[in-house]
């Protein structure tokens, strides 16, 4: 059976509470999603987990430019403008059921975590275990534990912090044999204080 998306059931509740941010995501679930602006030479030949060749560009011009465009800037209330910063905010599902043999184990996802993900955000990241669903290709519902990697990032890094985030996918896509990582951006920036 195929697996459109991982955790499509979390991502649903994202969509709903983001309801300004258009959800991009693979119209097909084995098509990898590549960006503008991503992908190149340099990090092939830097990450042996990655495939050689990225996969094609899904979705439309909309979602193509969404870095060049710039992100929205939400008002911040007069009190809370002291000290506060614009970043971007990426949430990435893993899901862990592969085609063959034992699903992603917790130590295999920190493993990643470690090897991949925190070489790239090393500044700071979140992950949450959840549990999702979706429906595949022919009609029945697979239900499947998955990661959630939640990423603030400066904006003024939004376009170096997009290469990483699509690296990331197409290495866990590559390592764990999977047909996507579904990915969230809200295209609004987030007011963040330290």
């Amino acid at each position: 059976m195929k697996r459109l998306l991982a955790s499509f059931g979390a991502a649903t509740i994202l969509a709903t509470v983001l309801a300004a941010a258009p959800l991009r995501v693979s119209a097909d679930a084995g098509a990898q999603f590549q960006r503008p602006d991503d992908g190149g030479p340099e990090e092939t030949a830097a990450d042996p987990c990655l495939p050689s060749k990225p996969g094609p560009v899904i979705g439309d011009s909309s979602s193509r430019d969404f870095f060049r465009r710039g992100f929205r800037r939400r008002p911040i209330p007069v009190l809370g403008r002291k000290g506060v910063l614009a970043f971007a905010r990426t949430e990435l599902f893993f899901g862990t059921e592969k085609p063959e043999g034992p699903p992603v184990s917790d130590d295999d996802f920190r493993g990643f975590l470690d090897s991949q993900i925190t070489p790239r955000f090393p500044d700071g990241l979140t992950v949450v275990k959840g549990d999702g669903q979706f429906k595949d290709s022919e009609g029945d519902i697979i239900k499947e534990a998955s990661f959630i990697l939640i990423l603030l990032y400066p904006i003024e890094s939004a376009k170096d912090s997009n290469r990483s985030i699509e690296r990331i996918r197409r290495c866990y896509l590559h390592q764990f044999d999977q047909e996507s990582v579904l990915r969230v951006d809200d295209p609004f920036a987030s007011w963040v204080s330290f």
